[in-house]
């Protein structure tokens, strides 16, 4: 948990100002996603770069972005957990 803490500080930035916004974590089958929106990619997309190439993480990392101005992408996590069971 303290590794998923110090990521997020770093992909957020600036506490008055953060660059993203924390939206989802989901854990299945031994995989962990932690969603984000980000103003500014580039940003985040350094960092998450630079992580990868030290190759000392806790465990197996991977990230991917994907451009989704409309929120598309993001509707299932923002719905009422209800929503999501089908009733």
């Amino acid at each position: 948990r303290q590794y998923e803490d110090y990521l997020s500080l770093e992909i957020k930035g600036d506490e008055a100002k953060p660059n993203a916004l924390f939206l989802a974590t989901c854990t299945w089958n031994s995989r962990r996603e932690i969603m984000y929106r980000v103003h500014d990619p580039e940003v985040a997309d350094a960092f998450l770069k630079a992580v990868c190439q030290k190759n000392d993480t806790p465990r197996a990392f991977h990230y991917e972005m994907q451009h989704d101005p409309d929120w598309n992408l993001a509707q299932y996590y923002m719905q009422p957990f209800e929503d999501q069971q089908g009733g």
